[in-house]
């Protein structure tokens, strides 16, 4: 997706969030992702702090203020064709 948003001038920062309840998991995640990702602590709660969920996606725009939010989505529902244009649509859309 990176390289179509490219191709579309359009240039989008990805960074994901692993939930408290999922850091067995950050070490294998580490290792697939090409963006930064951050670890969350049962202390800190930074993704309910935010106003989200686990597997809700979060768009910024260049302002830093939340202009776009889709919940109940998996990096893994990316794979599906709609969710995929979903979330695309969502980044082109912002400003």
């Amino acid at each position: 997706m990176r390289i179509e948003l490219e191709e579309a001038n359009r240039r989008a920062e990805f960074v994901a969030i692993n939930v408290a309840s999922a850091a067995d998991y950050q070490a294998e995640l580490i290792n697939r992702c090409s963006f930064p990702l951050f670890q969350d602590e049962a202390g800190l709660d930074a993704v309910r702090k935010m106003g989200a969920a686990e597997y809700d996606f979060l768009f910024y725009g260049r302002d830093g203020n939340l202009a776009r939010y889709m919940a109940g989505y998996t990096a893994t529902d990316l794979g599906s064709p709609d969710v995929y244009a979903a979330v695309k649509d969502a980044i082109l859309s912002l400003e």
